[in-house]
């Protein structure tokens, strides 16, 4: 009984040091590089190092609703641009 009591009285340390613990368990330092990293605010993704801007992205989007006339949801237009942009880049690569 005598530890648990101790164990009560300690809670909140317990609980900052178990945090810690999980958020160092799921925290990758090559993450928290790129998350800092300013650079990569203008890119959406990369394709085998070759990075996607977010401006080609916009430009590929509104050419694809050009193309449609508007008949296609946001979501899809988007994500048939992404595939295309991906297919391209990785076509030019092979």
């Amino acid at each position: 009984m005598a530890i648990l009591s101790k164990i009560r009285e300690r809670s909140m340390f317990l609980i900052i040091i178990i945090g810690l613990a999980l958020f160092a368990f799921v925290l990758d330092p090559s993450t928290l590089g790129d998350f800092f990293n300013s650079s990569k605010v203008n890119e959406v993704g990369e394709v085998n190092g070759e990075a996607i801007s977010t401006q080609e992205f916009a430009k590929e989007l509104e050419q694809y609703k050009q193309q449609t006339g508007g008949r296609v949801s946001e979501m899809q237009a988007a994500k048939n641009v992404w595939d295309n942009i991906v297919r391209k880049k990785y076509i030019k690569i092979s």
